[in-house]
């Protein structure tokens, strides 16, 4: 970074959850910092960076242990139901790599891991909040024909180590 570059104001945002008066999540944004900042938008520098945190993630691997949420739409890790490439990731026959995994919501684009990588571990387990979510959960475990396509399904039934599932209201 060189002086003068610094010409863009950014703000840096986090995002936070909190309750309504009767209980419901609100989900907002809250700023943590508002500063000047050199704006590299190049796609090489994206994508030098991926590969970077790809192979630091491979370095570690087997983990010691791996906790999931789960979103309401059966995502896992951000690996979405429909994304593109959604099927190799999923692949228990393929190598055990990380991916670049397209959100349907901003942020977009993710880096994240494929099914294989995310079995690497001693530890497994599923963590889930909220009604809609045991639901799902319990139609995936009912093994429903409108689950089957959904990324918490291929993690509910690859069976290669115990899946410990963590529910609260």
């Amino acid at each position: 970074m060189q002086a003068g570059r610094n010409r863009k104001r950014i703000t840096i945002q986090y995002e936070t959850v909190t309750r309504d008066t009767v209980g419901g999540e609100v989900k907002s944004w809250s700023t943590f910092a508002t500063v000047y900042a050199e704006v590299n938008a190049s796609p090489a520098a994206a994508d030098e960076q991926f590969i970077t945190n790809a192979d630091q993630l491979q370095a570690r691997m087997p983990f010691a242990a791996v906790l999931l949420g789960v979103g309401e739409d059966g995502h896992i890790a951000s690996l979405f139901p429909g994304m593109p490439g959604l099927a190799p990731a999923l692949d228990l026959q393929a190598a055990p790599g990380a991916l670049d995994a397209q959100a349907p919501s901003e942020p977009r684009q993710r880096l994240s891991l494929n099914l294989p990588m995310l079995l690497q571990t001693q530890w497994l387990g599923l963590l889930a909040f909220g009604q809609s979510k045991k639901q799902l959960i319990d139609a995936v475990l009912a093994d429903t024909p409108q689950s089957r396509a959904l990324p918490l399904h291929a993690l509910l039934t690859a069976g290669r180590l115990p899946l410990r599932i963590y529910w609260a209201p």
